[in-house]
């Protein structure tokens, strides 16, 4: 017997050892921290990365050393940026992998007090569950699992146990990060399934919205038509007459039975008009009834539709069916978009706006809150928003919402509205319902962008493009008064000219004008428009101020061409960086040899002496879709001897101190010594070096040009103490195509005493 019980206890003690291999005690879960932090790169560009060290560049070797006399700003200084570090990681030792594992995963809520929140649990192949660990975990994150769960999208995420307590069992996921499309969290990044350092008081929790997401088929949509109004002749565009639909390929009227002025608004939006107004039965539209053509009636708008389309209605079986035995009228409002109303087109202000878009009602949403511009998140943001938007700007209803920057580019600064929610009746955007300002999850990746219907203004009629090697290139030809001809180019012929012509053809942006097309051969055509001088927002090239082609003379070879794009760089300053570089300096004359070759000093500058510098550092930063390049290829760079580099660009950014009248009293300028990717955001990879030879800017990277090289100041030897404006212009003679010229132009406050204090820097465009 005593015998029979030690046995027991032994295979007993067998049995527990067995069944515990493996499982990783408290010593094993710490042994996954890593022994050493790795550094990395800061997430935005602050004034103290112009003094951070690294290995030599050909742009540092014009960085000359500290002379004996130096004024320094009062307000901020230059200091080091000191590394940070990254979040405690894990290798990848055991587990499974870290991104997309061919696991099955289920998600449930638990100790909520409704079903719709409460702390996240998982279960890994039909497992037991689990919890997940708030590092990392963001608003992404909760969407992906409300939508797990059933629910439509996530309100809000707990970091810790206090709001729905400690789960039980294993900690499964860490460092989850989700962009918010994924399926399941295993699609998400994270940590090996089971690795982590989090205790349960880490265990996240969230609530979802109480709206079950919809799992069913969607309803089928109706079907889409195409609607136009026809009367008199007016002014382009058409926006008063009978209503027309383009059914089984021929134009047909409905019946006005029914029809009202919540029907008429949502026509006129999607005609790009803003609003419907009343109309009465115009005799003169007799002739246009065609009332045996009457297919449908009884339209159900209630006025929020995108288009007419989405609108309930009854489709008849024959127009006998119509008991008015008319056909539907309809006046829209005609607004400040149309070829009768004052040109250019000049939009008013409000506190909404689109940037950077190719043509008209088009372009990346900004709002002004707080005396400040900023964006809004794509995230959920729907038509019905972009529509309050779209007639807020005075154009009719919204065709497209792109939820992410890829159309436009992204922004800066804050990111004022999300979770928008309009229901279509409001005057501004700012009176929908929205999150708090500036506090969501998103980043500028997100920014939301917005194309509006606008009206047909028929003017894509009268321009072409000839004798180019490809669509988006040519000669321009227009007609002028009725006649088919030339614009003159030479010198006058600039890019804001080419961007008139480029969006009048429907072609995006100006890449490039051609003030020369003796390439492309003879054109019997003639010159009918000399000295074009466009502001860019003209609707078409005779909008432009202008000369008449009889009233002088252009030689043959200087018909003017262009080359258009469908994506553009946009480069602009950093105004934080500049403004916390500043200082003032005394620098003798004999070490400002380079600089003076340059033309890089006051036109007063003496051989001796000393000169006293205005420095800071430039962050220049490329937004748009496209890479910044310079125009002329690596074999037309000028070599420059004194500081061994090449220069791309004779100018790329211009620097200027105007007085109070804006009279320009001391300047500088920057060529472009070497344009390479200093900094680049997560997700864009650096592509252009120095040291490699090429030079460029890739799209959401920066380059940095630091306040201790050459020419990167301004002389202000002799200019008098007082209250002045700094201004800075990147890529000031639009030589490089962008997608937006308005934000290149910096200006900030500055006061010039034996030191120098600066305030208020903000884009021109924002002034």
């Amino acid at each position: 017997m005593q015998f029979s019980v030690g046995l027991f206890v032994q295979y007993f003690i067998f049995i527990l050892i067995t069944c515990g291999h493996g499982l990783p005690s408290n010593n094993e879960t710490n042994t996954n921290n890593p022994t050493e932090s790795t550094p990395i790169e800061p997430t935005t560009i602050a004034a103290t990365t112009t003094t951070t060290s690294k290995p030599t560049t050909a742009k540092q070797e014009e960085t000359t050393t500290q002379p004996p006399k130096t004024t320094q700003p009062t307000t901020v200084q230059p200091t080091t940026t000191q590394p940070t570090t990254t979040p405690t990681t894990f290798p990848p030792t055991t587990g499974e992998p870290t991104t997309r594992p061919p696991a099955k995963i289920r998600a449930r809520l638990a100790d909520g007090m409704h079903p719709w929140e409460g702390r996240v649990e998982v279960s890994m192949h039909g497992g037991s569950w689990g919890t997940v660990c708030d590092d990392g975990f963001n608003m992404n994150a909760a969407n992906v699992v409300c939508k797990m769960v059933g629910y439509k999208k996530a309100v809000q995420y707990f970091f810790g146990s206090s709001q729905f307590g400690r789960g039980p069992g294993r900690i499964l996921l860490d460092e989850v990060e989700c962009l918010g499309t994924e399926k399941n969290l295993l699609a998400c990044e994270h940590n090996p399934i089971g690795v982590t350092d989090c205790s349960h008081s880490e265990d996240v929790g969230i609530r979802c919205i109480d709206v079950v997401r919809k799992v069913t088929p969607p309803e089928k949509k109706l079907k889409q038509y195409k609607f136009r109004l026809v009367g008199d002749p007016t002014p382009k565009p058409q926006s008063e007459g009978v209503v027309e639909v383009m059914m089984t390929g021929k134009w047909r009227t409905i019946c006005s039975d029914g029809w009202d002025m919540e029907d008429a608004r949502v026509l006129c939006g999607s005609l790009g008009f803003k609003e419907a107004t009343s109309v009465e039965p115009n005799r003169k539209n007799k002739s246009r009834q065609r009332k045996k053509s009457i297919v449908a009636s009884n339209f159900e708008c209630t006025g929020n539709e995108h288009n007419v389309s989405d609108c309930e209605r009854t489709l008849l079986k024959s127009h006998k069916d119509c008991l008015s035995k008319r056909a539907a009228e309809a006046k829209c409002e005609r607004g400040p978009f149309v070829m009768d109303a004052d040109k250019p087109y000049s939009p008013p202000w409000s506190d909404v706006r689109l940037k950077a878009g190719a043509a008209f009602g088009e372009g990346r949403l900004e709002v002004f809150h707080a005396g400040r511009w900023g964006t809004v998140c794509g995230e959920d943001f729907d038509k019905v928003a972009a529509s309050v938007v779209c007639r807020k700007l005075g154009f009719g209803t919204a065709e497209t919402v792109l939820e992410n920057a890829s159309a436009f580019g992204q922004g800066i600064g804050p990111i004022w509205l999300w979770e928008v929610d309009c229901k279509g009746t409001e005057a501004s955007i700012m009176e929908c319902g929205h999150g708090a300002y500036n506090r969501s999850k998103c980043d500028h990746s997100q920014d939301v962008g917005i194309k509006c219907n606008i009206p047909d203004l028929g003017v894509k009629e009268d321009i072409r493009l000839v004798q180019g090697r490809f669509d988006t290139e040519g000669r321009v030809l227009i007609n002028y008064e009725g006649q088919w001809g030339h614009p003159c180019g030479g010198d006058s012929w600039d890019m804001f000219d080419a961007k008139v012509a480029c969006r009048q053809l429907g072609l995006g942006y100006a890449h490039q004008p051609m003030r020369s097309t003796r390439f492309m051969g003879r054109s019997g055509y003639p010159i009918l428009m000399l000295d074009v001088n466009c502001t860019g927002n003209e609707r078409t090239l005779s909008e432009c101020p202008h000369v008449r082609g009889d009233n002088g003379t252009c030689m043959a070879d200087y018909k003017a061409g262009i080359l258009c794009a469908g994506v553009l760089p946009d480069v602009l300053m950093d105004v934080h960086v500049l403004q916390s570089s500043i200082y003032m300096q005394d620098w003798p004359m004999y070490m400002l040899q380079c600089a003076a070759e340059e033309n890089c000093l006051s036109s007063e500058s003496h051989v001796r002496g000393a000169r006293r510098l205005l420095r800071f550092a430039s962050a220049i930063m490329n937004r748009g879709t496209e890479e910044f390049r310079p125009v002329l290829g690596r074999s037309s760079w000028e070599w420059h001897a004194c500081h061994r580099h090449y220069h791309s660009m004779d100018v790329f950014s211009t620097y200027d101190l105007l007085d109070a009248d804006g009279v320009r009293v001391a300047e500088g300028h920057k060529a472009s010594f070497c344009l390479e990717d200093v900094y680049c955001d997560s997700g864009a990879q650096k592509v252009y070096s120095c040291d490699a030879g090429t030079q460029g800017i890739s799209v959401n990277c920066v380059d940095i040009y630091r306040n201790d090289i050459d020419c990167q100041w301004i002389d202000v030897t002799g200019v008098p103490q007082g209250s002045y404006v700094l201004r800075v212009d990147v890529n000031p003679n639009h030589i490089v195509g962008e997608t937006d010229f308005t934000n290149n132009e910096v200006l900030c406050d500055v006061m010039l005493t034996y030191r120098v204090r600066i305030q208020n820097c903000r884009y021109a465009d924002d002034s």
